[in-house]
């Protein structure tokens, strides 16, 4: 049989005819290899420069073509695009050779077996003005042509890219930038093309190298006016899709127009694309410090990706920050609907690198911090286009340390920071935790010399953004920023140590019971099943007094369990600490995220000594502790906006020591209440019950258990003038000042009638001393003393003309009449506008007397040194009253140095002027 195939197969190849084809096919393929080896390469490269210089309108070079063709091969090599000059390189590569598949004959389509591209460059550019050094391609307009007989289908196996190289760099806008990727490496699998269907598939795009590099450069100001190409695409794109207005309605395309131009966009699939081993480097110096983020270790795998925004895709997203920090993402994704089901884990990311970006707005300094995550977020749209979204897991914030800038000094930290089972969602809106742990824990609280706490600083507060002085409560003065020194004396100890002494515990009670939280959004639900503190230390110290105070809460911990918006069961409150080595408990129930407050805590303090705290007695009452134990329970109960407090002190053993050397220290009379409060065992044991109303809040005082004057005697002490009223006819705490009128150090005929009273009081009283304040008022003053000014100037012009007429007259027995004001107005008005060049010009025009007046009054400037010096003349006016009418012995009225008025320090009932003078009892 074989050799019968065999004696065939000689029978037909000695046919004549059979000779002359393989002849021929022989001569053929060698002629196809000569020419494609020797002829065609020349020819090609000599062409295609010309053509695409042509083309282009740019300088194109090919230093040579090979082609292959017994292996359907073609390669280019060193190609190079230049930019316009024909000096700078736009555009380039190593080689790029394209090899046909003889799949292709079988197929009746073309197949392409490879790809390869190696070294390609390209160099984009976008210069100050906003020109792209590409825009010469986008502003030549295409020729039309006839549509292209290309259709079916064609198909490329592989395609490779070797060490490419791209650059942006942007000059346009405030925040020039560099961009690059380096050492590009890609592999493309599987290309198929139907151009019929319009569908691009591709199995696998893969790469497994690349370097990206983005540097921002320092901030600029940008021109006013940039000049946008007319030839940019962005613009011309925008510009033609404007909609049109009413007035000019554009017509109506034709159905058969609108059918060729809505042509069906080509769709893109790809199976799979594996990235691994990319790099990116960030840099950004447009920050006062630089700051370098450096992703390493990049992969992503994404499979079934589509360029149909409705096909869910699913990725797996992997990188190293900063050589510590893990991000992983992972999950399933679509864009059009937007449904995400994500896995986002975070560990040990730096915080602390990021300190350039916010360090402006703060004071503190973040030399630690550790952000670690586990969580999963839920995305999804819904037809009506709103989107909701979930999230579930856990988040831990680690090892934070923060520096205050201004000390230098630690501020705060914590070991571990940690919020476990977070649930949290928008439709409806809710945040749910499960607990909340926060462990060693340290925080440090300073007052400062001027007497403002370091956590009021921590955020930075523009000039720009700062109230005018009018709607600020406190003086420009540094003194006078501060608080009174009585309230010093208890606030500052109860922002830092809740639990220092029984004043700090009722104002930080008082402060949260006071909260309206029915203003806020009832529509968020919040629930945290637990918060743990444990090992907190928390340091206070207080420079504002000499010699310096500190105290510490130590060993601060204990649990919150059960805070819910939503119902009516409260949280309870478990805490536990000691306070300067005497122990802190404080137990109850609290929901302060309802819009109606519930609060029932109990607090107490046993055995803490007393004498740390002789800095501030000495500062504020003249004299030292020597020694004493101070113990106190508080309770407090709000519930339907009503509080109820009682207040529990014991005092064991206080002892005040000699008096204190600094002159400038208020003098109270301790001694004597301590005698009076004090018990023979020597415990003064005092309870004050507060009850009112939050939302009218009017808190009366109860009578200390026990004693019987101890009403008068306090009475005495903080409200000296309401008893002195009480028993000399005065009737209230209004002969603690009297009032004048504005820019005036006049006594009126009712300020005398005080005076009287406050006379006969003192006579009364030998041992007492008075001293006198005067004030001067920047709201009201001011206006006055300018009114009072120009009264002057009118005095003294009337006066002029008098002594010019031969008359003299003196200055206190000058009266000006109502028709001789418009007149004497006017050469005052003349008088001070003698330099003005277009007054002296003739260009004035007559002004009406209210216009002179407040041209005058506005002219004229008033310090606060003025107002000092108008509330000294106050002072010293009423002492002479009371020296001379009152007849009150001058030793015993003693005039202080003149302040401000300050609306913020006044703790008086009634009062509606500040232009007075205020008194002080002195034992």
């Amino acid at each position: 049989m074989n050799g019968s195939i065999w004696q065939r197969t000689l029978a037909i190849a000695k046919k004549t005819s059979v000779k002359r084809f393989a002849i021929g096919l022989l001569v053929f393929l060698v002629l196809f290899g000569v020419v494609g080896y020797y002829a065609l390469p020349g020819i090609i490269r000599s062409h295609a420069e010309k053509i695409l210089t042509k083309e282009l309108r740019r300088p194109v070079t090919i230093e040579k073509i090979t082609v292959s063709p017994y292996w359907l091969a073609v390669s280019i090599h060193n190609f190079k695009l230049m930019e316009p000059d024909g000096k700078t390189v736009f555009m380039s590569f190593d080689r790029f050779r394209v090899s046909l598949s003889p799949e292709s004959v079988l197929r009746l389509a073309p197949v392409i077996r490879r790809v390869k591209l190696s070294n390609p460059y390209i160099h984009a550019s976008r210069n100050s003005a906003g020109k792209f050094n590409f825009d010469d391609f986008l502003a030549r307009t295409p020729e039309k042509k006839s549509p292209s007989p290309l259709s079916g289908r064609f198909a490329i196996q592989n395609i490779r890219i070797e060490g490419g190289t791209f650059i942006f760099d942007d000059a346009y806008g405030t925040q020039p930038l560099h961009a690059s990727l380096k050492q590009f490496d890609l592999r493309l699998k599987g290309l198929a093309v139907n151009l019929n269907a319009r569908e691009v598939d591709i199995d696998e795009i893969t790469s497994n190298n690349a370097a990206y590099f983005v540097k921002t450069f320092k901030s600029r100001e940008r021109s006013a006016v940039v000049a946008i190409p007319a030839t940019n695409a962005t613009v011309t794109s925008t510009t033609r899709s404007a909609a049109p207005t009413s007035a000019t309605k554009a017509p109506t395309p034709s159905p058969k127009r609108n059918i060729k131009k809505q042509e069906r966009p080509f769709v893109v699939n790809i199976e799979k694309i594996n990235l691994h081993n990319w790099v990116a480097k960030l840099e950004d110096h447009h920050l006062k410090t630089p700051v370098t983020t450096t992703i390493s270790r990049v992969s992503l795998d994404a499979k079934n990706i589509s360029s149909i925004l409705s096909q869910k895709s699913s990725f797996n997203l992997k990188a190293t920050v900063n050589a510590k920090g893990k991000i992983n993402v992972k999950g399933a994704l679509s864009i059009s609907p937007l449904i995400a089901d994500l896995k986002l884990s975070l560990k040990d990311i730096d915080i602390a690198g990021l300190q350039p970006y916010f360090t402006e707005r703060l004071n503190l300094l973040v030399s630690s911090a550790r952000l670690s995550s586990d969580a999963t977020l839920q995305l999804h749209q819904e037809k009506t286009g709103a989107t909701t979204a979930s999230i579930k897991g856990n988040v831990a914030l680690d090892d934070v340390n923060a520096v205050d800038k201004a000390s230098e000094k630690r501020l705060m930290r914590w070991k571990s920071l940690a919020l476990n089972g977070i649930h949290a969602q928008t439709s409806p809106p809710s945040v749910a935790v499960d607990d909340i742990t926060l462990n060693n824990y340290y925080a440090r609280i300073i007052v400062n010399e001027t007497g403002r706490f370091n956590l009021q600083d921590l955020i930075r507060r523009d000039q720009d953004s700062m109230p005018p002085p009018s709607q600020t409560t406190s003086s420009s003065t540094p003194a006078q920023d501060t608080t009174t020194p009585d309230a010093h004396a208890f606030d500052s100890s109860s922002e830092a140590d809740p639990a220092a002494t029984e004043p700090a515990v009722t104002t930080t009670l008082m402060h949260a019971a006071t909260t309206d939280t029915s203003k806020t959004s009832s529509k968020l639900s919040i629930k945290i099943s637990k918060i743990t503190l444990d090992g907190g230390r928390i340091r206070f110290t207080d420079n504002y007094i000499k010699p310096h105070y500190r105290a510490t809460l130590k060993n601060f911990g204990g649990t919150i369990t059960g805070l819910s918006s939503e119902g009516n069961t409260p949280a309870t409150l478990n805490l536990h600490g000691s306070v300067n080595n005497a122990p802190l408990i404080i137990n109850g129930e609290i929901n302060p995220l309802k819009g109606d407050l519930f609060l029932d805590l109990q607090a107490e303090v046993h055995g803490m000594e007393l004498a740390p705290l002789s800095a501030y007695t000495s500062k504020y009452a003249g004299y030292g502790i020597e020694k004493g134990q101070l113990s106190f329970e508080v309770a407090y109960k709000v519930e339907n906006r009503e509080l109820a407090a009682n207040n529990r002190l014991i005092l064991n053993q206080l002892t005040f020591g000699e008096e204190a050397e600094n002159p400038d220290t208020e003098r109270l009379p301790v001694q004597l209440a301590v005698s009076l409060l004090r018990d023979g065992d020597g415990v003064i044991d005092i309870d004050l019950p507060i009850t009112g109303s939050l939302d009218d809040p009017e808190f009366s005082v109860g009578s200390v258990i026990g004693k019987a004057f101890v009403n008068m005697l306090d009475k005495a002490i903080t409200s000296p003038f309401a008893l002195l009223g009480s028993m000399f006819g005065g009737g209230s705490e209004e002969l603690g000042w009297i009032e004048f009128e504005p820019g005036q150090y006049a006594i009126s005929e009712a300020s005398e009638g005080k005076l009287t009273t406050l006379a006969e009081a003192l006579n009364n009283r030998p041992s007492l001393k008075l001293d006198v304040i005067g004030l001067g008022d920047p709201e009201t003053d001011k206006e006055g003393l300018a009114k009072a000014g120009l009264q002057r100037k009118l005095r003294a012009m009337k006066i002029k003309n008098m002594g010019d007429k031969g008359k003299a007259m003196q200055q206190n027995k000058v009266t000006i009449s109502s028709t001789e004001y418009p007149a004497l107005l006017r050469q005052v008005y003349s008088n001070e506008n003698r330099l003005n060049l277009g007054y002296l010009l003739g260009k004035k025009k007559a002004l009406s007397v209210k216009e002179m007046e407040m041209s005058l009054l506005e002219k004229t400037k008033v310090t606060n040194d003025n107002l000092m010096a108008l509330g000294t003349l106050r002072a010293v006016a009423t002492k002479e009253w009371l020296v001379a009418k009152g007849k009150v012995p001058p030793a015993r009225v003693f005039v202080l140095s003149s302040k401000l008025a300050d609306s913020a320090s006044d703790t008086s009932e009634g009062k509606a002027k500040f232009s007075r003078v205020e008194f002080a009892i002195k034992d």
